[in-house]
């Protein structure tokens, strides 16, 4: 094919191939070139985390819901000086040719810093509101222009949204209980193109960003222990995130439920962890690690620890009211003893709260070594 391009003219490279063994297994690559006609240095633009931008022919397939970091570098660094600019296009697909037409997106300077991040430098974020906030584009191309004195150079990658799972529901039941009850989550009708890949398991009482994740499986029914939940009610909010085979994902906001401490349960559990280190084996936590379920065990790690955490801020609530209500006397004045028994009485405490949690770990890391050593 020498010199058959001609210059200022983009052409379109598409490859098929098929199965020799089965020829209904078929896939297709495509290539677009623009040919200038001047000398250019090569530039290289990918994806700095590669699992996010998973290949689908000649386009990158990417979450909406997750942002875009694009890198970008030299091929042969020629020692140039350059001067680097991220433009971004909007695709429409064209029906007849089954092609795109490409528009330059104009308001990329009113959203510099907002949505768009280092637009002049070698490393460029895209956040997911751009794609949020343009639902109906299915196409976008980030093209990297490197120009010095006497080069101009460019290189771009074509994205499709990756839609997420979409039509289905997920349930939890029962609506109420303890830190050791098991509440089963279940989840139907969930579809995507792709195929749905997992199902992750979030809880969160009081703030969503201090959501804690309690685990992650391949099947549609799941069963979890929750932590504490907080206010009159007791209540935990669950999430569901449903991720399809490209990991596009949707999340799922299933109804609070009421999980109520049981510090009898706590209680006698750390009780027997001071005295001897061994628990009796019908207490009901000590049933639920021996299931020799990691994700089990894990979330018992998280409820004792949420409960210790607990005991632990109201050591210091009351440590600090306790040392608020001193009297301070006048300079000068005869020291008062009770100043300095009530901070030896919080350290003693603290120290006590400490080797309790120190107490737990080794025990739930005794337990897994038993288990390991079991099998």
């Amino acid at each position: 094919m020498a010199n058959s391009l001609v210059a200022n003219r983009t052409y379109q490279f598409m490859v098929n191939m098929t199965h020799r063994a089965n020829p209904y297994l078929q896939a297709s690559g495509y290539l677009l070139v623009k040919v200038e006609n001047a000398r250019s240095q090569k530039v290289a633009v990918g994806c700095v985390i590669a699992t996010m931008c998973s290949r689908k022919g000649e386009f990158q397939y990417i979450n909406p819901n997750t942002e875009l970091a694009l890198f970008s570098s030299l091929v042969n660094q020629t020692g140039l000086q350059n001067n680097i600019t991220w433009n971004v296009y909007l695709g429409m697909m064209n029906s007849s040719s089954d092609t795109q037409n490409w528009s330059l997106f104009t308001e990329m300077d009113d959203y510099r810093d907002i949505w768009f991040f280092g637009a002049n430098r070698s490393h460029f974020t895209a956040t997911n509101e751009l794609f949020l906030t343009y639902r109906n584009i299915k196409f976008w191309r980030f093209e990297v222009v490197y120009m010095s004195m006497t080069e101009k150079s460019s290189s771009a990658l074509h994205f499709e949204i990756n839609q997420p799972p979409k039509s289905g529901i997920c349930s939890i039941t029962p609506s109420n209980g303890t830190i050791t009850t098991k509440f089963t989550v279940i989840c139907k009708n969930w579809t995507d193109q792709d195929g749905i890949k997992d199902y992750s398991f979030y809880a969160w009482t009081t703030h969503v960003e201090q959501r804690v994740i309690l685990g992650s499986t391949i099947s549609s029914v799941f069963e979890l222990l929750l932590p504490v939940g907080s206010g009159n009610a007791s209540l935990v909010n669950v999430i569901v995130q449903i991720r399809d085979q490209l990991n596009s994902v949707t999340e799922a906001n299933i109804s609070a439920v009421s999980v109520v401490l049981t510090r009898t349960n706590i209680d006698s559990f750390i009780k027997a962890i001071k005295i001897s280190s061994t628990v009796p084996s019908k207490h009901p936590l000590v049933e639920l690690l021996s299931k020799n379920n990691s994700v089990l065990t894990g979330q018992v790690i998280t409820t004792v620890s949420q409960v210790l955490n607990e005991m632990n801020t109201e050591i210091i609530r009351l440590g600090i009211q306790n040392i608020a209500s001193i009297f301070v006397s006048p300079l000068g004045s005869r020291e008062i003893p009770m100043v300095s028994f009530l901070y030896r009485l919080y350290v003693h405490e603290e120290s006590v709260h400490l080797k309790i949690f120190i107490a737990f770990m080794e025990y739930i890391y005794l337990q897994s070594v038993h288990t390991t050593i079991e099998r």
